[in-house]
């Protein structure tokens, strides 16, 4: 059975079995989250690897699951109790809940566009801040896959020097957008990107439902 590296092997007594089969809870998810990352930051991980089980992470429906996105990886020096089946760092203080997957819905957008923020939307639970980060995130990269398309049409007709400057300059704006967006999300930040109160596409809701 696996469980977070670094903790004691849970007990597999009939009476606590059925933890296994509870339902992951975006807490249990935010903190499975920054456990990856902190496994990445440390090299106990590579990248490949991190993107991989980051996907079992989000995929996760039950506690079983969530254990299988930690299997042969190698223990830090993590602590804290365990839950059942489940063993996880010890829970962020309430100030923090919900602002790694927040922060995730917008960085994954580097390396997935718009669908990594849709995977996080769909994921998460109604009312909570990551569903409206993830929203944000979703909406944000389908503005710029949008214009980015409209751009390549619109300088395909004009002079070659003029779309070697357009197409850089709205992939830096993409760029900076992402990272910015997932930084102000870690802080806990209700922050609009600019680019919205140009072009508003809505497709999903924004106010977390």
């Amino acid at each position: 059975m696996t469980t977070f590296p670094g903790y004691p092997a849970p007990s597999t007594t009939p009476t606590e079995e059925p933890a296994l089969g509870l339902q992951v809870t975006d807490e249990q998810r935010e903190r499975a989250t920054r456990w990856l990352q902190e496994a990445y930051a440390d090299g106990r991980v590579d990248g490949a690897d991190f993107e991989r089980r980051l996907g079992l992470v989000i995929g996760a429906t039950t506690r079983s699951d969530l254990n299988e996105a930690f299997a042969g990886v190698p223990s830090g020096s993590p602590s804290g109790p365990s839950t059942g089946h489940l063993t996880y760092p010890p829970a962020a203080p309430a100030a923090t809940t919900g602002r790694g997957g927040a922060a995730l819905a917008h960085f994954i957008a580097l390396i997935s566009s718009f669908v990594g923020p849709l995977i996080v939307y769909l994921a998460s639970s109604h009312n909570t801040y990551v569903r409206k980060e993830a929203a944000k995130s979703f909406n944000f990269q389908i503005i710029a896959l949008v214009v980015t398309i409209a751009a390549g049409i619109i300088t395909s007709f004009l002079p070659h020097a003029l779309d070697g400057f357009i197409m850089p300059l709205l992939w830096l704006g993409w760029l900076l957008g992402t990272i910015v967006g997932g930084a102000r999300a870690a802080s806990g930040d209700d922050w609009t990107n600019p680019v919205k109160k140009v072009i508003r596409i809505d497709i999903l809701p924004e106010d977390g439902r």
